[in-house]
């Protein structure tokens, strides 16, 4: 019986959800400094790479361009500098990519690889196809990574805008969101519950 309703309380007990956040790269730029640097260890938790950069677009004015149409809050975005392959990763913790918004800077049909890690293993990856004229939102719910790289490549120039490049815009990446919120009452809408399996109990039990 004590084993029994251990079972229960382990039921009915829910363990909180890792720590969300959502990086969407504002705060890391002063207004008076350069408009674009970049992203410092520790934003967001995460060491990033070199080529992971932060553009303020309220102050490019190179326009119109894939990193305007590519903000989905406030005006700074992530790009990948130089076009060179950009990612960010923990100490070895493991986290949940979530999703994220993507924009192709300059070039149409920008290729896009991602590619999620655990301890140095590739155990997810998909490939999207981005637009420059506005964000694509790209749904992983990858769990139980610790690094995540995102490498451009193809598409052809957009005459439509101001630059050419395999520069990428990214927005609004969320961490660590629950993918599924399951159904387990409460305490006090438990207790009927439990006490009719326990009368069941006592029944077998005769």
């Amino acid at each position: 019986m004590k084993r029994f309703l251990a079972l229960c309380a382990a039921a009915i007990a829910v363990a909180p959800p890792a720590a969300a956040v959502v990086l969407d790269f504002e705060g890391i730029l002063s207004d008076s400094g350069p408009i674009w640097g970049d992203i410092p260890d520790g934003y967001g938790g995460f060491s990033w790479s070199f080529f992971f950069r932060v553009l303020d677009t309220s102050r490019f004015s190179t326009y119109p361009s894939g990193y305007h149409n590519g903000c989905v809050s406030s005006s700074c975005v992530g790009y990948n500098g130089f076009a060179d392959p950009a990612g960010f990763w923990t100490g070895g913790e493991t986290f949940t990519l979530n999703s994220l918004f993507l924009t192709a800077a300059w070039n149409r049909d920008l290729v896009m690889d991602i590619t999620g890690y655990r301890n140095g293993t590739v155990v997810q990856a998909k490939t999207v196809v981005l637009d420059t004229r506005r964000p694509k939102l790209v749904r992983l719910d990858w769990s139980g990574i610790d690094e995540v790289w995102f490498a451009t490549s193809n598409g052809t120039d957009d005459p439509t805008m101001s630059g050419s490049g395999r520069q990428a815009a990214f927005d609004d990446i969320r961490i660590n969101e629950p993918t599924a919120v399951p159904v387990v009452p409460g305490p006090a809408a438990a207790l009927p519950f439990l006490a009719g399996l326990l009368a069941r109990g006592r029944l077998r039990a005769r």
